[in-house]
């Protein structure tokens, strides 16, 4: 009796080691680290390998029949790589404001020319307004012209004689317009990002509760792999195929977060190498401490002679530029 019960326990323990060995211990918390494009696809390939009906234990079943029904909201993560619809809209609209401030600034030069003097002296006055921000009125910054806008306004609100000169000219339209704009631009600026804030919290929540449902799904799978046969091995396999699908997307991660630092490395190596071949074709100039009446110091020539450093044979037929430019400074002086 006693070498039946010693003989069942060895049974036992051989098949528990035999599941310990079948088991893959999944490591998914990577998961969380991919991009908002990659997470949705890597949750649907992790679903899709087995129905529920394929699967014999009640709360493995259940576990993946829960997991199943976060697929409807990741398709909203998956829609946030799409830039926002009022993207589209502020390009136009800042490459409007811009025709309309150079425009407004060419109109005010063009009749500078003008011959009613009235009229040329308040288009010098603005002018002299605007010409001041020429280099904004060119930018491509939507950051830089609203303040631009702003800057314009102000002046406009402390200076008479700008908005005199702009009602005798008949611009105070055309600045109005400009000044609509700007605050249309600045208005969908505003609703942009409150969107998107409210977006990104949104995304936030919806991936980690479908990673925490992922988590009790593969403690759902260990348990399976627990309590099945050996010979069958059908949980076992559930997960070396999760762990072969989600690999893919490990490898992209890790590729990802060492490319810069390689690229950094590479980087740092070539100056490293271009300063060693320069070092041994510096020409060295002595520094001018005192003049002589011929604009030279008297020890000129000689430092000269002694600190400069000649190259090597091999490499007088190809010198470097920094020779060059030393030898024609060296021929100016003389």
């Amino acid at each position: 009796m006693n070498i039946l019960v010693f003989q069942n326990v060895k049974v036992h323990y051989l098949l528990t080691y035999l599941n310990f060995k079948k088991m893959v211990h999944l490591n998914c918390s990577f998961l969380m680290r991919l991009r908002n494009k990659e997470f949705p696809q890597a949750f649907k390939e992790i679903c899709s390998i087995y129905e529920e009906e394929q699967i014999e234990e009640l709360h493995v079943k259940e576990s993946l029949s829960r997991l199943k029904a976060h697929l409807d909201e990741l398709k909203f993560v998956w829609e946030m790589r799409n830039p926002h619809p009022l993207t589209e809209v502020l390009l136009e609209q800042n490459k409007l404001r811009k025709e309309y401030l150079v425009g407004f600034r060419n109109r005010i030069r063009a009749i500078i020319k003008s011959p009613i003097a009235e009229e040329k002296t308040a288009a010098k006055t603005l002018f002299f307004w605007i010409n001041k921000h020429r280099k904004d009125i060119y930018s491509l910054s939507g950051i830089i012209q609203n303040e631009l806008v702003d800057n314009l306004q102000t002046e406009l609100g402390a200076n008479e004689k700008i908005v005199l000169a702009l009602s005798t000219l008949e611009l105070t339209n055309v600045f109005d317009s400009i000044l609509s704009l700007t605050n249309q631009i600045k208005a969908y600026v505003a609703k942009r990002h409150d969107d998107d804030q409210k977006n990104l919290i949104k995304t936030t929540r919806i991936r980690r509760e479908a990673y925490a449902e992922l988590v009790q799904f593969l403690k759902s799978l260990q348990t399976g792999v627990h309590l099945e046969d050996p010979e069958v091995g059908f949980y076992a396999d559930f997960e070396r195929k999760i762990d072969s699908r989600v690999d893919k997307y490990r490898a992209r991660l890790l590729n990802r977060s060492t490319r810069k630092t390689n690229s950094e490395n590479e980087k740092s190596e070539s100056d490293v190498v271009i300063d060693a071949n320069n070092e041994s074709n510096v020409v060295t100039l002595p520094e001018v401490t005192q003049m002589n009446s011929n604009g030279f110091n008297d020890g000129f020539d000689q430092s000269f002679d002694q600190k400069k450093t000649v190259a090597s044979s091999s490499k007088l037929s190809q010198p470097s530029i920094e020779n060059n430019e030393a030898i024609d400074r060296y021929t100016l002086l003389i």
